[in-house]
């Protein structure tokens, strides 16, 4: 049999997790890696998790602290448009709500809709900000030895009463209007997870990423991918595209190797020192062959939590588009008033796609996403008249609320999985989205007790940009310590010659 190929760490997944752990592992640490995709290009129902939730982000102003990393992952060769001052469009059956850069008008839109909750809503806004502050401090859990955690959590103490909270327990407290509590958890860009039993400080962490304003990458996806790619290589990495994995070797609390199909259908075998696991920990035990350690490692897997499956669809435009006043804002169409128990599975969202090569401000394309169950997504996927049935769903929904932009439709295609480049799609199946029970517990590694296996990707944070570029760079600090770990930052902070700061503008609400 062929020696195995030796690495420093092997990657499984190609999210933007996996992809900033690699290139921070490559191009400042020096370690020898492999990016495993996880792709099967002639599965069509096989998917990864590259983007996991939307094609846009907050918090990517020039000097803020993700923007220089996304441009340290980059080289410097991903932009980001930044879209209007109204962002975001929200429909409702009954109510209409802007989301806004001017946290002012924003929270003015919410009072007239809700005249009765007014001092509700500063509370709101008032305690958002207090968890989101609390967030520097989850981050530190994962990274610094648990001795140093009650001195670290004495600076970010304002915030300590909400970290257990749900998003639902929070708003609960606040007022008894549902539609205001839909307003207020429904908002994000990660809607399909703000389900229940979400936390409140995750719920913060997005909300304040986008009050300075939201971006989105310039080409869209597939650039965005293509330069995180073209970075990983070009500083050493190994990228094994269209490959899968077949089966994982372990020994006592240790993975061994992992037996990989290549894109020729060739079997080769990786050894590594670590394993950086960002495909769905539920999809482990199923890879392990040992039919003993397989039921081992399933007895202790963590509850499976059937999130919304994506179904994403590309819409192209015809001429008409140019006389619409559209400056390339999402949208967001929503059947009821009211959420369900957990969330709007049935919520259409359209996100802007900007060319990589147009200085125009508005997007050439938009990309449509629509959530279904999540328990079976590939049985679904299979069924050609389910896929038909949700393209005319959104059409309805476009023609019903956004008539004039749904006129200036020239074609509504499927994204199949896998499709829109080599290696693109969004959330893959057994994922185990974060919740409350993620921040009363400390992560070292996984739930497997795995010496080797650290977590990443949408199993440490709730999906979108900004998570899950932070997930993949926290997840270095996990498995190779603090300190090393905090030498990046320095690095990022001295190359920049200015302090490195996440910009928020400060609240101005009256304090209770």
């Amino acid at each position: 049999m062929k020696k195995p190929e030796k690495f420093d760490v092997i990657i499984a997944g190609s999210s933007l997790a996996e992809f900033s752990a690699g290139i921070v592992l490559q191009k400042f640490f020096g370690k020898n890696t492999a990016i495993v995709t996880g792709i099967d290009n002639n599965k069509s129902s096989q998917s990864i998790d590259f983007l996991s939730a939307s094609l846009f982000t907050g918090q990517m102003e020039p000097d803020s602290f993700i923007r220089k990393i996304s441009n340290y992952l980059t080289d410097n060769k991903l932009t980001w448009e930044k879209l209007p001052s109204v962002y975001e469009r929200h429909f409702y059956p009954k109510w209409r709500l802007n989301l806004s850069d001017n946290l002012a008008a924003y929270m003015g839109e919410l009072k007239k809709l809700f005249p009765k909750d007014k001092g509700n809503i500063d509370i709101y806004f008032r305690d958002i900000q207090h968890a989101a502050d609390y967030t520097s401090f989850f981050l530190l859990r994962f990274i610094l030895p648990p001795v140093l955690h009650t001195v670290s959590e004495r600076f970010f103490a304002t915030g300590k009463k909400f970290a257990t909270l749900s998003v639902e327990e929070f708003i609960d407290s606040l007022s008894t209007d549902k539609n205001l509590k839909t307003a207020l958890s429904g908002q994000l860009q990660n809607f399909a997870s703000c389900r229940e039993s979400t936390g409140f400080i995750f719920h913060a962490m997005n909300m304040m990423g986008t009050l300075n304003g939201a971006f989105a990458p310039k080409g869209g996806p597939e650039v965005m991918y293509n330069q995180l790619k073209s970075s990983y290589i070009s500083h050493g990495g190994t990228l094994l595209e269209s490959s899968t994995i077949d089966e994982v070797t372990i020994s006592g609390k240790t993975i061994k190797d992992l037996s990989v199909i290549n894109s020729d259908s060739k079997t080769s075998r990786l050894k590594c020192n670590k394993i950086f696991w960002g495909m769905g920990m539920e999809n482990l035990p199923a890879l392990v062959k040992d039919e003993k350690i397989r039921t081992q490692l399933t007895n202790l897997s963590p509850v499976k939590e059937f999130v919304p499956y994506p179904i994403l669809f590309e819409i192209n435009f015809n001429d008409a588009i140019k006389k619409l006043n559209s400056k390339g804002e999402i949208f967001r169409l929503f059947p009821s008033n009211q959420a369900d128990a957990d969330e709007i599975p049935q919520g259409c969202n359209l996100y802007p796609v900007y060319s990589a090569e147009s200085t125009d401000s508005m997007p050439d394309k938009y990309i449509a996403v629509v959530f279904v169950n999540g328990d079976d997504p590939g049985t679904f996927l299979q069924n050609e008249k389910n896929i038909s049935d949700l393209k005319g769903y959104l059409m309805d929904m476009i023609n019903l609320y956004i008539k004039d932009f749904g006129g200036c439709i020239s074609s509504v295609e499927q994204i199949i999985p896998g499709a829109l480049t080599k290696s693109f799609y969004i959330n893959p199946y057994g994922t185990v989205m974060p919740s409350t029970g993620k921040i009363k517990t400390q992560l070292h590694k996984n739930p497997y007790r795995l010496n080797n296996l650290f977590v990443t990707g949408a199993d440490l944070f709730i999906p979108g940009v900004t998570a899950s570029i932070m997930s993949g760079i926290t997840t270095v600090g996990v498995a190779f310590g603090a300190f090393r770990f905090f030498r990046f930052f320095r690095y990022l902070k001295q190359q920049a010659n200015k302090k490195v700061k996440i910009k928020i503008k400060p609240l101005k609400v009256k304090r209770f």
